[in-house]
């Protein structure tokens, strides 16, 4: 979806904000223009829409039921056509909700909730898959970072000076031209190793 919100949404980092009715109407108007000339929904969702919580993922909201689009408001003109009409790859026309807000609805996928998904349903093999290999990574990751954890060394060099030449504790020679009431310093160091 695309929403466009008349209110002050610019403290939330919306850019190119409608402060206004009129504002909005224009902004959603030129949005519907940009769509019908063939621009990526999501694209266009990234850089137009109001909506902080579907802005980075290009105006995704996922999947909804007619009942879930019945109880959060939709007018029953557009819940029967996105259930009817609509076709996948589709979109609304500008559709303004009572709280004066207004939104362009992309149709991306349907899906009956009745469907049992098998091996052969479409997609399902692939979601397997990446669920597979992130599970794997996560894992992976998790024992990498034990092992460095685990096998971390941590040196102080400083001490060690200090333990093997107790007469000198840390500190140099000064070297040849300089004055001699100056001395160096030998700060610690640390090193990790593997």
């Amino acid at each position: 979806m695309i929403m466009v919100d008349p209110a002050d949404n610019s403290s939330q980092g919306i850019q190119n904000d409608a402060k206004s009715d009129a504002e909005a109407k224009l902004k959603i108007d030129n949005i519907y223009q940009q769509l019908q000339g063939k621009a990526d929904f999501a694209t266009v969702a990234r850089a137009k829409s109001e909506d902080i919580n579907t802005l980075a993922r290009g105006g995704d909201v996922g999947f909804a039921s007619e009942d879930d689009l019945k109880n959060n408001g939709f007018p029953a003109e557009l819940v029967s056509n996105m259930f009817g009409a609509m076709q996948v790859g589709d979109y609304t026309q500008p559709v303004k909700f009572n709280s004066g807000k207004w939104y362009i609805f992309k149709l991306a996928e349907k899906r009956l909730q009745t469907e049992n998904l098998t091996l052969e349903s479409p997609g399902v093999r692939q979601q397997i898959t990446q669920g597979l290999i992130k599970q794997r990574k996560q894992i992976l990751d998790a024992a990498l970072l034990e092992v460095a954890i685990n096998e971390a060394k941590i040196v102080n060099n400083l001490a060690a000076s200090m333990l093997n030449n107790p007469g000198n504790l840390g500190l140099r020679p000064a070297a040849k031209g300089t004055s001699p009431h100056l001395r160096q310093f030998s700060g610690t160091r640390a090193t990790a190793d593997r």
